[in-house]
């Protein structure tokens, strides 16, 4: 799937709401899979709804993520510092900058806000670096049917590329 994610006119605030109308400008789409086997990589459209939000502006890429739950009181939650990967209901939002393949950023967020932070390389091996620690705002919101986040990464640091027009990034998303 190609998407063209928009320069945004303003930055949205970063409180988890997901309510400002800039976002209704956004990139979209809300069909992600499951995965049904792990031998085969057999998926099927998740039947949970989750919509994926994307956007920049000069300074920073913007992602956020609307995730319909019918019971939020029952989301689990380990809120645990940066660089510690949460167990929990969550969002991953990986990004591949240069669109090579073999390296991508990754951005965990659970229901609290709670991140952690990591760089994968592709080397004959799958390598992870936790110690990639690039600057990251995210806020998330609990409603009563939904939780749903936020997420602010500034160019230019640590790896983390330059958003521009015309670039063609990688993108993945999961929510568990």
């Amino acid at each position: 799937m190609l998407l063209d994610v928009p320069r945004m006119a303003e930055a949205p605030k970063i409180d988890g709401l997901l309510d400002e109308n800039i976002w209704q400008k956004a990139a979209t789409f809300d069909t992600l899979y499951v995965n049904v086997s792990e031998r085969i990589l057999v998926t099927r459209p998740s039947p949970v709804q989750t919509k994926i939000y994307l956007g920049y502006t000069p300074d920073a890429l913007y992602m956020g993520a609307y995730c319909d739950d019918t019971q939020p009181q029952e989301l689990v939650i380990e809120s645990l510092g940066s660089g510690d990967h949460p167990r929990s209901d969550q969002v991953e939002f990986c990004f591949d900058g240069n669109l090579d393949h073999s390296t991508f950023g990754q951005v965990v967020i659970n229901s609290t806000g709670a991140t952690a932070e990591g760089w994968w390389t592709r080397t004959p091996m799958r390598r992870f670096d936790g110690s990639w620690e690039p600057v990251v705002e995210t806020a998330a919101f609990v409603g009563e049917d939904f939780w749903s986040v936020e997420c602010r990464i500034p160019n230019g640091q640590q790896g983390f590329p330059k958003v521009r027009p015309g670039d063609i990034w990688g993108f993945n998303f999961v929510r568990l």
